[in-house]
């Protein structure tokens, strides 16, 4: 929620949550929930302003526990940021690192060898609580033609603005971010570029607004980094160190 709202630019305000408890859940799970909820609001200034409450089922099958989230936010200024909007020639740029999602996910499964504990623990976090880009979004408002959160991955998601925005992403691999411990995971970097759950914001800006979003980057405190270009087409082209196409037979997670 929070990341879908920094990706129109917009600065997270309240939220609802709706919530059912499990009857084998007890006191202390609640309250380790709401220290949980406390420590996000506290984080993103959001506040909690209704929403319901309900206990297990009956016949002693109480099924899992359920929460939905709705989070709403304001724009300060301008439009909002949409996926569509970009143009031919446009810079492709993404916030933070990618990958640590699905390398955080394989570390739980146990299938990253070569980390150490710290890199572990890194990429873990940064699966299990990824940082929104609330700051950012709305500094690139004014800036950024076209935006949003990589969640699918970074491949997928580019094709959702290239699809919106009725053109072709071009990805230069060599110049998408890697973090410390992906890079020492062995982790191939197309499948960092597809697994998704990195909550970054992958955002296009004409190049005459370059110096903008690095002053947007400056501001917030927020890695940003050129990736690719906008291209007249359709879907995404992802170029090795050479300039030469690589196949991409999984694009990222597709909702059914």
């Amino acid at each position: 929620n929070l990341s879908d709202l920094a990706a129109m630019g917009a600065t997270p305000e309240v939220y609802t949550l709706a919530l059912r408890i499990p009857d084998e859940r007890d006191d202390d799970w609640v309250a380790a929930l709401a220290r949980g909820l406390a420590a996000d609001q506290a984080r993103y200034g959001v506040t909690l302003i209704g929403g319901d409450t309900v206990g297990g089922g009956a016949d002693g099958d109480s099924g899992p526990a359920m929460l939905s989230v709705t989070a709403s936010g304001c724009l300060a200024r301008g439009p909002a940021l949409r996926r569509g909007g970009a143009a031919p020639g446009d810079d492709v740029w993404v916030s933070g690192t990618i990958g640590d999602g699905g390398l955080g996910l394989r570390v739980c499964k146990g299938e990253a060898a070569g980390l150490d504990a710290a890199q572990r623990r890194f990429a873990i976090d940064r699966y299990q609580l990824p940082e929104p880009r609330v700051e950012l979004g709305p500094a690139l408002i004014g800036t950024a033609t076209a935006c949003l959160d990589v969640s699918d991955g970074l491949v997928a998601d580019l094709g959702h603005l290239a699809r919106e925005s009725g053109l072709a992403a071009e990805i230069l691999l060599a110049e998408v971010p890697w973090s410390d411990a992906a890079a020492a995971s062995g982790y191939p970097e197309i499948e960092r570029i597809t697994a998704g759950d990195d909550y970054e914001l992958a955002f296009t800006a004409p190049p005459d607004r370059r110096d903008a979003v690095r002053e947007a980057s400056r501001t917030t405190e927020t890695l940003v980094s050129r990736i690719g270009i906008m291209r007249p087409g359709s879907g995404v082209r992802v170029l090795d160190r050479s300039g030469s196409p690589i196949a991409v037979s999984r694009t990222g997670w597709r909702h059914r």
